[in-house]
C-alpha cells in the first residue's frame, strides 16, 4: 500500500504541474482571443448596420446574400413559447384543462427504480445487481495531495 501511495503522490505532483501549465496557456490564449474577438465584433457590427439599412433591397428575392467571402442575411429562429412573468406552467395547465385542451398537456410516466430496488419484485427482463468492490485508498501526506481510491469490481446478481 505504501508503494501505491508513493505512485499516487507522483501522479498528483504531475497533475498539479499540468494544471499550472494549462492555466498559463489558457491565460495567454484568452488575452490573444480577446483582442481578435473585439476586431471581429467591430466588423460584424459594421456589416449588420449596412445590412439593416438595406434590408428591404437585400431581401427582395432571398433572405440571405452569398458573396465570395461568405453568406450573410436573416434566418428565422426556432419558435419558442414565452409565458408572461406572472403566469406559471401550472396556471396554463389549469386553463387548458378548463377549456378541454388536454392535448397540450404532457403526462410523464417513469420507472420508480428506488421502489423496485427496495422491494425487488420478480419481473421478466429485470435483474437486481450489487457490486462487491475491492478497494485501496493509501494514506498520503498533506503536501502529497489527495489520495485516489483504486478499485476492482465483482458483480453479483440477486
Amino acid at each position: 500500500i505504501t508503494a501505491i501511495g508513493r505512485h499516487q503522490s507522483d501522479i498528483n505532483e504531475l497533475k498539479r504541474a499540468e494544471k499550472v501549465k494549462i492555466a498559463v496557456i489558457t491565460q495567454e490564449t484568452d488575452r490573444k482571443v480577446s483582442v481578435i474577438t473585439k476586431k471581429r465584433n467591430r466588423l460584424f457590427t459594421s456589416l449588420f448596420a449596412f445590412a439593416m439599412a438595406h434590408k428591404k433591397a437585400l431581401t427582395v428575392h432571398y433572405r440571405s446574400q452569398k458573396t465570395v467571402a461568405g453568406t450573410f442575411g436573416w434566418r428565422w429562429s426556432t419558435p419558442s413559447l414565452q409565458l408572461e412573468e406572472s403566469i406559471t406552467d401550472t396556471d396554463i395547465i389549469k386553463i387548458l384543462k378548463e377549456r378541454g385542451m388536454t392535448q397540450y398537456i404532457r403526462t410523464v410516466e417513469e420507472l420508480d427504480k428506488k421502489a423496485l430496488l427496495k422491494d425487488k419484485p420478480i419481473i421478466s427482463g429485470v435483474s437486481y445487481r450489487q457490486r462487491d468492490e475491492f478497494f485501496i485508498k493509501p494514506k498520503l501526506s498533506t503536501e502529497s495531495g489527495k489520495s485516489e481510491t483504486l478499485s476492482k469490481t465483482e458483480t453479483t446478481d440477486s
